[in-house]
C-alpha cells in the first residue's frame, strides 16, 4: 500500500555546520518504508553518476559489505546496503548555493507487511555541484572549503563521510528513531551527527587517505 505525506525535509551540508539538516513537517508523521531481506544485496550500477560519485559509492559499500563498527550502526550489513543502493540511484546533481553540499526534499512513503527493517527516502536527492563534495583548494585564489568531520573538503574520505552521514537520516533504528537525528538550523547537532559516523566509520575511512 502506497501513501504520500505533503512533507517536507531538506537534509542539507552546510558550511562550518557539515551535514547540517533542515527540517519542517508541519505536524505530519514521518512514516517510513518497510521491507523484509531474504538475501543478501548485490551493487547497482551507477551509469549516469560521474566518476567521483561512483567511487564514493563503491568506497562506502565496500565498507558496509564486512561485518564492522560502521556497518553495525547501520543495522547491519543487509539493511545498510539495501537502503544505500535505494538512495544512490535517487542523486541527481545540480548547481546550488556553495554553502549547502547536499539537499533531500519531499517524502516518498510506502509501507508493506513483515518487516526487517524500516527506512525513508525522498523525492528530490540532489548533491551541489558547487558544494563540498566535489570542491576543494587546488590553488590560492580558491575560497577555502571547510572539512568534513576531520577530513579536507573534496577527498576521498570526506565524500564518503558525507554520504554517510545521509545515509543516517534515512534508517530507523531499534527504537523507532533515525540513526541521526534531524539537524536543521542546529550547527552542534550537525557537528555531533558527523562525529558520530565518523567514529563508527572511522577505521574504514582512514584507510581511504
Amino acid at each position: 500500500m502506497f501513501s504520500r505525506k505533503l512533507l517536507f525535509l531538506v537534509l542539507c551540508l552546510i558550511f562550518h555546520v557539515p551535514a547540517q539538516a533542515q527540517t519542517e513537517n508541519n505536524g505530519a508523521q514521518f512514516l517510513a518504508h518497510t521491507r523484509k531481506l531474504s538475501a543478501p544485496v548485490v551493487p547497482v550500477n551507477l551509469y549516469e553518476a560521474d566518476s567521483l560519485l561512483r567511487r564514493a559509492y563503491r568506497d562506502i559499500f565496500e565498507m558496509l559489505s564486512k561485518p564492522n563498527r560502521c556497518s553495525d550502526f547501520y543495522g547491519g550489513s543487509n539493511t545498510a546496503i539495501f537502503v544505500l543502493n535505494k538512495f544512490v540511484i535517487r542523486i541527481t546533481k545540480s548547481q546550488l548555493p556553495k554553502d549547502v553540499a547536499f539537499a533531500m526534499t519531499g517524502t516518498d512513503v510506502s509501507n508493506s507487511e513483515g518487516s526487517d527493517i524500516s527506512y525513508r527516502l525522498f523525492e528530490r536527492t540532489i548533491i551541489n555541484t558547487s558544494g563540498s563534495f566535489y570542491q576543494i583548494k587546488a590553488f590560492e585564489t580558491q575560497p577555502s572549503m571547510p572539512p568534513i568531520g576531520k577530513f579536507p573538503a573534496g577527498t576521498r574520505p570526506a565524500q564518503a563521510l558525507i554520504l554517510l552521514h545521509e545515509l543516517g537520516h534515512l534508517i530507523q533504528g531499534a527504537n523507532h528513531d533515525w540513526l541521526l537525528r534531524d539537524d536543521g538550523a542546529k550547527p552542534n547537532l550537525s557537528r555531533r551527527n558527523t562525529e558520530i559516523v565518523q567514529q563508527a566509520c572511522r577505521q574504514e575511512l582512514d584507510l581511504l587517505n
